[in-house]
């Protein structure tokens, strides 16, 4: 993906405006993400890598989202990891 991909700007407007209402610019850009992605979810390495965030930014914002009632971590029949995806009707 390149910095012209309109997904990655519409992450970083959303980063943006969590920024300018006193969240996290971070807990925006993981939404925004997740917003866009395909497939709708993703796990920590791959945010990290789309992100170019560290694993431990991710898993912290990744635990506020969820607290909050935005995010929700999903198991995938035969995955050993998490994934996590926007929770139904937030």
């Amino acid at each position: 993906m390149t910095n012209c991909d309109p997904r990655l700007q519409f992450v970083e407007e959303i980063g943006l405006f969590f920024d300018q209402s006193g969240l996290t610019r971070m807990a925006g850009r993981i939404l925004g993400w997740l917003l866009v992605c395909d497939p709708p979810h993703q796990s920590m390495s791959d945010m990290a890598s789309v992100l170019q965030a560290s694993k431990g930014s991710i898993s912290s914002m990744t635990r506020f989202l969820i607290h909050i009632g935005l995010v929700e971590r999903v198991c995938l029949p035969g995955e050993r990891r998490d994934y996590f995806r926007i929770r139904p009707g937030a």
